[in-house]
């Protein structure tokens, strides 16, 4: 194992999920490249939604609300994306209950996305389409939102939608952006992120 992130996680046996969120959290924050991908998410989920830049957290803890999701991007409206990042954890009650879209800002356009690897998309969707997005029945992933790496639906008020993004299609978004921004110091960063994503 030649990535520094990934070696010291392993050597440590320190829990992935929490170290990889803050190393995003981190380069959302530091790179302009990197807040970029967030912004255009939002905008490819929500149609016509925009933002005037976002802030970015990581363990949201409320005292208010049920749950801690792994990261927020806020802007002056409020919330605008949740981001639950997982790889082999299941999903929590907190996560399944509608916790997690509560903490989403009403009535602005704003996302719930799970990350997680492409192999457990097709399980997530099945899960979440039903508990959280009020299908009847699970809903299948279409092959070109399997090959995509993205899958998306409208929840039932406040014209947010529920998502789930493979780790692999965010790493690649995040790489084309710094690349073509020459962010140097942000291509270092990410990839450290994507040798501990990948192992």
């Amino acid at each position: 194992m030649s990535d520094l992130l990934a070696t010291v996680v392993a050597s440590r046996r320190l829990q992935p999920e929490p170290v990889t969120t803050d190393a995003l959290v981190h380069l959302f924050s530091n790179s302009d490249a990197a807040a970029t991908v967030m912004i255009d998410l939002l905008a490819e989920l929500c149609p016509g939604a925009s933002s005037d830049g976002l802030v970015f957290t990581g363990q949201d803890v409320d005292p208010s609300t049920e749950g801690r999701p792994d990261l927020v991007a806020a802007d002056s409206t409020g919330t605008r994306l949740v981001v639950e990042a997982k790889f082999d954890a299941e999903l929590t009650p907190a996560q399944t209950s509608g916790a997690y879209t509560a903490k989403l800002t009403p009535g602005a356009p704003a996302a719930l996305i799970f990350l997680i690897p492409g192999d457990r998309m097709r399980n997530v969707w099945n899960t979440v389409s039903v508990l959280l997005g009020g299908a009847e029945s699970p809903m299948l992933l279409p092959d070109i939102a399997s090959d995509a790496g993205i899958v998306s639906m409208s929840l039932p008020n406040d014209g947010h939608v529920l998502a789930v993004l493979s780790w692999e299609s965010l790493l690649n978004r995040l790489t084309a952006a710094v690349g073509k921004f020459g962010d140097a110091a942000g291509e270092a960063e990410l990839a450290q992120i994507r040798g501990l994503v990948e192992w």
